[in-house]
């Protein structure tokens, strides 16, 4: 590896701080190469927000919190600088010199750039739903759909990651009811097919969940949902069900970024990439392929 120039602060800047930005900044310690990770306003992301892991390589059982706490401290064992707390704001290439731009008006520099800023879950946007993320309201059914073991769940959306939920649980829990704000479905007439085809999966269409009540008691959920159909004859109606699924969508973050002759040196990875996976262990085989990859441009250079 080439001796790093006193103009640069570091070789690389990494931004983000969950399974696939921890998984880079460690590849390229470990490769010789110096790493700032601008871990955000909230270090960890999604990851810190998981209940419960059961399904990453080598951890019997954990918090994603957990896992969290353990990559980080990894990471920072190895010679990983953290700006924890800050945000990127933007990123510029001028004559192969990368800047990136904080919230706390200072300026890096760096030899590159990998952008691992994830995204967020669309939500209802209820007034007390978030205290429940994690623990009765999940996102993904691959990850959560165990823990709801010969329950009842709801899953509210109406795309086919609506669909995909529903098939997937229909295995795993006793009932599964798609509750979508619209009369029709989104999702692929295949997939909702698929759905149909599944005798435990039922369909609320045309209502829309107002308010959120757990009964602590039955260690239950209430769903008050009003009825948007041209027929009023249901009215609106309060759904009871141990488990919910989110299958709103999901928005990617994205931070400004410029450059002056060509855009090499800027890397992405995790779920800021796709919306297929979404999983712990994809973001941190991605974080890693593009850790190997900038480690190619590095020595190019």
């Amino acid at each position: 590896m080439n001796e790093m120039n006193n103009n640069f602060d570091c070789d690389v800047i990494v931004i983000g701080s969950g399974p696939a930005g921890l998984t880079a900044s460690m590849y390229l310690v470990r490769a010789g190469f110096s790493v700032i990770n601008i871990s955000g306003d909230e270090p960890g992301g999604n990851l810190s927000k998981i209940r419960l892991i059961e399904n990453y390589p080598g951890v019997v059982s954990c918090s994603g919190d957990e896992l969290f706490k353990t990559m980080y401290k990894q990471c920072s064992d190895i010679g990983v600088k953290f700006y924890d707390f800050f945000n990127a704001e933007k990123c510029e290439k001028k004559n192969n010199i990368f800047y990136t731009y904080l919230d706390n008006d200072e300026i890096l520099k760096s030899r590159a750039v990998i952008f691992a800023v994830g995204g967020k879950h669309r939500v209802l946007g209820l007034n007390n739903e978030t205290e429940y993320f994690g623990n009765g309201i999940s996102f993904c059914a691959t990850c959560d759909g165990p823990l709801y073991e010969n329950k009842d769940v709801v899953i509210i959306g109406g795309g086919n990651t609506a669909m995909d939920f529903a098939i997937s649980l229909s295995n795993i829990c006793k009932s599964v009811r798609i509750i979508h704000r619209r009369d029709s479905f989104r999702a692929s007439a295949d997939m909702i097919k698929m759905a149909e085809k599944c005798n435990n999966v039922s369909f609320l269409k045309g209502y829309n969940v107002k308010e959120l009540k757990y009964i602590e008691e039955g260690d239950y959920f209430e769903l008050h949902v009003e009825n948007k159909n041209e027929n009023k004859e249901l009215g609106n109606i309060i759904v009871c069900t141990e488990g919910i699924f989110y299958a709103l969508g999901f928005e990617n973050n994205s931070i400004p970024y410029s450059y002056d002759n060509n855009s090499d040196g800027y890397f992405s990875c995790g779920d800021m990439n796709t919306n297929n996976y979404m999983q712990v262990v994809t973001a941190a085989a991605d974080g890693c392929k593009k850790a190997i990859d900038c480690q190619s441009y590095l020595k190019r250079c």
